[in-house]
């Protein structure tokens, strides 16, 4: 694993330098940077127009015009201290930060094993083609890989309301539609401090800064995710509803039945909240993958909120190698997806890889061998009495049952030997 990730990342190297002696280097930061110039200069109320409320021509000689900012009005705050410097500069620190921030989040995801063991999982999963494009085109995946990564681990720690806050806020700022199934699981799973300061978070990143520049702000991000879901671009995108566009181009057919599948992976995830026993570790892993496919606006970078889940189950070495093929073909997909929209055949390959891997993933987590492996796993790693990807009190079936069953014989050991003394008294 480690040198076939490292082989992949030698190659991005490569082709990240060709990329940054043209403009294609931070493309995507480029309405970030744009909408915070617009905050820095005062003038935040054409931050959501296409092509930039200052023009991006201007920032950006001799490239066509970007996509509009979709991100939330808090977005652009955070970018503006980066708009005194020029661009090129400015994409390449950006580009910098999301290399870190998807390390960070691959770590603390995982806090319970050894180091040595994620070495080999860690290099082959950040060698995939979405971590490569998040870091060169310039994402904000990072930003809510960190915040899943950090929700997920003070919520073992039975700190939901630090935990909320991590998602909410980190989600909010960045990418919140790539959360909504994440959100119907903790909701399903009656998770309620955790939810309502995740939504406090949420609420304060994107209502607050919107309501501070201009109040119409809300409004215009509600419209530029809306629209950003129905426009042509829809036929790149890897969801459900994407499949479904490049099927069957932007038409009302693609849309309905787009929104029937994503009904559907709503369910689904919901139904997995219900499910307390078997292995949470891909449970949720299935929940995060349901969760992207739900969103209407998803590509190739955003699978990057799968990495600490992928690095987590190859480190616990069951059919490794499947695994690893998977991934391989997803990394293969991905590169084949990115900048195309062909309609039907084949339309996009990663979207049916994704649902491959749910599936995969849920017919792992429901049986007894795969919850005692990981259960194997942790009490190797030192980490007896709870598992870190759920809360110290949402005990599993399993463990209930194996915790009732050994009080009982205890309970009925007891009784014998009080039995047997107070005969022996009496005779």
């Amino acid at each position: 694993m480690v040198v076939i990730g490292v082989a992949l990342i030698a190659v991005y190297l490569v082709v990240g330098i060709e990329l940054g002696r043209s403009t294609s280097l931070g493309v995507d930061f480029l309405p970030t940077y744009s909408a915070g110039m617009a905050v820095a200069d005062g003038h935040p109320a054409g931050m959501y127009e296409r092509g930039g409320g200052l023009g991006h021509a201007t920032i950006l000689p001799g490239h066509p015009p970007s996509a509009a900012f979709l991100n939330p009005p808090g977005a652009a705050l955070v970018a503006a201290p980066l708009t005194r410097l020029p661009f090129a500069v400015a994409s390449v620190l950006w580009a910098l930060l999301q290399a870190v921030l998807l390390v960070a989040g691959s770590i603390l995801f995982r806090s319970g094993r050894p180091r040595r063991d994620l070495v080999a999982p860690a290099v082959l999963c950040l060698g995939g083609a979405w971590c490569f494009l998040d870091v060169v085109l310039g994402q904000w995946d990072g930003v809510t890989l960190l915040g899943l990564a950090l929700c997920w681990r003070w919520r073992a720690q039975d700190r939901a309301i630090a935990a909320g806050l991590a998602l909410g806020m980190l989600g909010g700022l960045a990418k919140p539609h790539l959360l909504v199934g994440v959100a119907v699981y903790l909701l399903v799973r009656r998770e309620w401090r955790l939810v309502l300061a995740a939504a406090a978070g949420a609420l304060a990143v994107i209502v607050v800064p919107a309501l501070l520049l201009s109040p119409h702000l809300l409004t215009d991000f509600v419209h530029s995710m809306g629209s950003s879901g129905i426009d042509p671009l829809s036929q790149r995108f890897v969801s459900l509803g994407g499949l479904m566009y490049s099927w069957f181009g932007n038409s009302s057919l693609a849309r309905v039945v787009g929104l029937l599948l994503s009904g559907a992976a709503v369910v689904v995830a919901g139904w997995l909240g219900t499910r307390h026993g078997g292995d949470p570790l891909r449970r949720e892993a299935a929940v995060v993958t349901l969760s992207l496919l739900i969103t209407p606006h998803l590509l190739g970078y955003d699978l990057v909120l799968l990495l600490p889940f992928l690095i987590a189950v190859l480190t616990d070495g069951r059919r490794r190698a499947v695994l690893v093929a998977g991934l391989l073909l997803l990394d293969a997909a991905t590169w084949l997806d990115t900048g195309t929209a062909s309609l039907f055949p084949p339309g996009r390959l990663t979207t049916p890889l994704l649902c491959v891997f749910a599936g995969w993933w849920i017919w792992q987590s429901r049986g007894s061998v795969a919850a005692n492996a990981t259960r194997q796993s942790l009490l190797q790693a030192g980490a007896p009495g709870f598992c870190p990807y759920e809360p110290r009190g949402a005990i599993d079936s399993l463990t209930c049952a194996a915790s009732c069953s050994t009080l009982a014989s205890r309970l009925n050991s007891i009784i014998h030997s009080a039995i047997a003394s107070a005969a022996a008294r009496s005779s």
